[in-house]
């Protein structure tokens, strides 16, 4: 196993089950899913994240665990390259999504 790996699974491991994200962390990487690979590919890495359907996305903090879930199922799904470009989608969708929601239109030079 390679270095970088050892250390990815070991901050997986240290997630705990009070340990809260925000919901883009499941939103974003959902569309990243659906724009990169289709509908139907998002609602099969979700189901095997054992996350509910698109329509029930969710609202609010969000366990970390489910994230984890669905970060590995993306890689189990789609390989990891495709994960990896899918992620940086994500990535980019959640910043434009906090540029356009969180941050007021006077700090945006």
């Amino acid at each position: 196993m390679h270095a970088r790996q050892a250390a990815s699974g070991a901050a997986m491991e240290a997630v705990s089950a009070t340990d809260k994200v925000g919901p883009n962390a499941i939103l974003q990487t959902a569309q990243a899913i659906a724009q990169l690979h289709g509908e139907a590919v998002r609602d099969a890495v979700l189901s095997q994240a054992r996350l509910p359907p698109w329509g029930a996305a969710p609202h609010g903090l969000v366990d970390a665990a489910l994230v984890r879930n669905l970060n590995q199922a993306l890689r189990q799904t789609l390989g990891p390259d495709a994960a990896l470009a899918t992620m940086r989608r994500a990535g980019e969708l959640t910043g434009g999504y906090i540029l356009a929601n969180r941050i007021p239109r006077r700090a945006i030079a």
